[in-house]
């Protein structure tokens, strides 16, 4: 059972099948220019480049996107997997050229929170303009600090992916739980 207090470093617990199974039970006609299976593919192979588990970047995306539903601030053409840059009720977000550049910009982003140093050439603001600061705060739960807090000797800046972040990580850990348990 994947919690809130799992890092996002971590091997992957999950397997491209299991997510694609997952994805397509939900959703068998995901909207944007991926099917389940090549948007899946793009996470196993760069995450773990990052240093990320590609099961809990795949929950958030499928979070953020509802299941590539869409229906909220991101369109499926943005290719923005993560809502980066996204504030409520607007389409003020990042838009990806292409779903690769917005898998790495998801991972970019999210390794940001994760990880104190960029981590490979990827680690750019051609991936992530937003990019202001390296976290260090691997915790699922970290994505939604709304105060500071100390963790492993050092005090983390309150930071929010999502806001208000009520159930945010819940959410995602859920959804995680859901992908590892998936029969393939």
């Amino acid at each position: 059972m994947v919690t809130v207090e799992e890092s996002f470093i971590n091997r992957s617990r999950a397997t491209v099948a299991q997510a694609v199974a997952n994805a397509t039970s939900v959703n068998p006609r995901p909207k944007g220019a991926a099917t389940w299976r090549q948007l899946a593919e793009l996470y196993w192979y760069y995450a773990p480049g990052f240093k990320l588990d590609p099961l809990l970047a795949w929950g958030q995306m499928l979070h953020e996107t509802g299941f590539r539903d869409y229906g909220g601030s991101m369109r499926p053409n943005t290719n923005n997997y993560a809502g980066i840059g996204a504030t409520d009720n607007s389409t003020s977000g990042m838009t990806y050229r292409t779903p690769q550049y917005g898998v790495l910009g998801h991972l970019v982003h999210l390794a940001s929170y994760v990880h104190t140093a960029p981590l490979n050439s990827y680690c750019t603001k051609q991936f992530d303009p937003r990019l202001a600061f390296w976290d260090g705060a691997p915790l699922l739960r970290h994505l939604v600090r709304t105060k500071p807090e100390w963790y492993q000797g050092r005090m983390l800046p309150e930071r929010r992916w999502a806001n208000p972040g009520d159930g945010y990580a819940g959410a995602i850990a859920r959804l995680a739980t859901v992908i590892e348990l998936t029969p393939v």
